[in-house]
């Protein structure tokens, strides 16, 4: 099944690609990637010394591919397979997979067309003006208050479930197939010691621009 899903007409500069769905062999578990080329062709290179054959199972095309392919991979986060070798495969029956699809087409064509939108009007300068909310937006502000509130007690509990792992980890590197955790150097540009030391040309390279903050009124 192949379903082409985008924004507006007006994206012709911006190439479609294809949101694959292939089922491993005979088995409920599925690979979900994305390609701007033949999905056949794809599936070929995949294939190419694979013990268990990908086979079509859905397809959406679309020129936000990538946006596409993200929620669906986070909206099936529990159901990821690693012991298939990568992190693209699922385990999940068909018809469960199909009515995620059928949600993904259906949202994703709403969320795409608003970020355009939205996307656009960031582009412009904001005006002096105040214009007043309709039932509509008001049901869209309480909803983003109930949501915004939701992540936020789901953060302290990440954050709490996180700290029991690292807990548990204490100085080791790895809790076999749950997580690891590994020191590592990093090395970052120290921009405020850079600024102190070198004002003059730091100075020169600072660049403004006209930007759109959003926030939300609470009340």
């Amino acid at each position: 099944m192949s379903e082409t899903l985008d924004a507006s007409e007006n994206q012709s500069t911006q190439k479609t690609g294809n949101v694959y769905v292939l089922q491993s062999g005979s088995v409920n578990l599925f690979k979900i990637g994305r390609t701007t080329g033949s999905v056949e062709k794809r599936i070929k290179q995949l294939n190419t010394g694979n013990p268990h054959p990908l086979v079509m199972f859905d397809v959406i095309e679309t020129k936000e591919a990538s946006s596409c392919e993200t929620y669906l991979h986070k909206r099936l986060r529990t159901t990821q397979h690693f012991g298939s070798g990568g992190t693209e495969f699922f385990a999940i029956e068909p018809d469960d997979l199909m009515a995620v699809l059928k949600d993904a087409r259906s949202f994703l064509s709403e969320y795409i067309s608003a970020k355009k939108a939205a996307e656009e009007y960031k582009a412009m300068p904001s005006e002096d003006r105040v214009i007043e909310p309709t039932e509509e937006l008001q049901d869209d502000y309480r909803r983003l208050l109930e949501i915004r509130e939701q992540q936020d007690m789901l953060k302290f509990e990440r954050e709490l479930i996180e700290c029991r792992i690292k807990s548990a980890l204490g100085t080791a590197s790895e809790i076999r197939s749950i997580a690891t955790w590994k020191t590592s150097l990093v090395t970052r540009f120290d921009q405020d010691l850079f600024s102190e030391e070198n004002v003059e040309l730091y100075s020169q390279y600072l660049k403004q621009t006209a930007q759109r903050n959003f926030r939300l009124v609470e009340k």
